[in-house]
């Protein structure tokens, strides 16, 4: 090659290389659907790295599809992102169990997630916005799995779809800001929806289509066009006592009563009559204020040789209640009570019956025996005075 030619060539580069500077040219990134095989290889352009072939890490963002085919992984975005061009899907679970995604930036494609026959796996800590229909997909035969602590944001269509779906739990998600809803449900049954913020949808906050006996509970519902909407669907809305309901921001009732039956004097951040939607669907406990934490109650018991029964009304558990509330407690039968503990300390001058402010972690104790003047006989109980 003459020196001529040479310079015509680096004469070309030259110019090629100044009209991308002037026109500010975007680059254009490889391109093509990106596979983690069942076999633990990687397919296709990816910014993905293993080195055990557990644990896979973006080390830069990717511009396509990505197809998991591998169980027993996790596929950690480190805070990089999956980027569309508004249509396709952005990470498909393809038939597999035990995996987690979690950190990534999931957007501008139809689909942010779709579960496609896929049981037992964990979506965590992802933002999944700016999809141009649903946020995240679960359909027939998408099992027992976990959509947790997500932001699920500006998704034009819904921001979580359940098709046929059952016994999954979307808990700790913000929902926000869905063009039609929130979460929105067809023929599925036995899920779980639990301490999510469902805020600023346009047309419902939750939506039920032939959908029974899911489980809706701790949930923030604020500025949605309708909270919630229920066709030919029978759920439930309340996790009992203490555990309590929903907060519903267009709620307004009062609040002078307490206890498992709203018959106790006094409040308990849990408004005194239910939130109805219609026949088949009320939450029984509504919240007066937006669940801002949770707390636990453990209501214990201890019970001597000497009695023959006795429980406490909630029953002895472990309870993770909304911060704030109060929690009411009480002996059943009342006369086996001896007295409380609250986290070790002894309570003075406390009845049968005790009201528990959920501000932190507590411990309760029921201490439960035979009480000096009571007889237990065959027939009841005989009360015995000294003449």
């Amino acid at each position: 090659m003459n020196l001529k030619t040479v310079s015509g060539l680096m004469l070309t580069l030259l110019l090629v290389s100044m009209l991308f500077v002037a026109f500010d040219m975007p680059v254009v990134m490889a391109t093509g659907t990106i596979y983690i095989r069942a076999d633990g290889s990687i397919d296709g352009p990816a910014n993905i790295t293993t080195l055990d072939y557990v644990t896979y890490y973006f080390n830069e963002s990717n511009y396509d599809e990505i197809v998991v085919e591998k169980d027993n992984i996790v596929v950690d975005g480190a805070g990089y992102t999956v980027q569309g061009t508004g249509d396709g899907i952005g990470i498909t679970l393809e038939e597999v169990s035990n995996v987690t995604i979690k950190n990534a930036n999931i957007q501008n494609f139809n689909t942010g997630i779709c579960f496609d026959l896929s049981s037992h796996n964990t979506i965590s800590g992802n933002n999944i916005t700016n999809n141009s229909g649903v946020g995240i997909f679960l359909g027939e035969y998408d099992l027992i799995n976990f959509i947790k602590e997500n932001n699920i944001t500006n998704n034009s269509m819904y921001g979580i779809f359940l098709h046929h779906a059952s016994e999954n739990v979307i808990s700790g998600n913000d929902i926000t800001n869905s063009g039609l809803d929130g979460i929105y449900l067809t023929d599925s049954s036995n899920n779980t929806i639990s301490r999510n913020n469902i805020t600023g949808n346009w047309n419902c906050g939750i939506s039920l289509i032939n959908s029974s006996n899911n489980s809706v509970y701790n949930n923030n519902f604020v500025d949605n066009s309708v909270h919630a909407d229920s066709y030919e669907s029978a759920n439930m809305w309340d996790n009992g006592y203490p555990l309590s309901g929903n907060y519903w921001d267009s709620y307004d009732d009062e609040d002078l009563y307490c206890g498992p039956f709203q018959d106790e004097t006094g409040s308990d951040n849990i408004w005194d009559h239910p939130y109805v939607m219609d026949e088949n669907n009320q939450d029984n406990y509504p919240l007066t204020d937006p669940i801002v934490a949770t707390c636990t109650l453990e209501v214990r018991t201890t019970i001597s040789s000497l009695a023959v029964w006795g429980t406490t009304y909630p029953a002895p558990s472990l309870y993770v209640c909304p911060a704030n509330i109060i929690v009411v407690v009480k002996v059943v039968p009342s006369y086996f009570l001896r007295y409380w503990t609250l986290d070790g300390c002894f309570l003075y001058e406390t009845g049968a019956t005790i009201a528990v402010t959920m501000n932190v972690d507590h411990r309760l104790c029921a201490h439960l025996g035979y009480q000096m003047g009571t007889r237990v006989t065959g027939r009841g109980i005989t009360h015995l005075f000294k003449r």
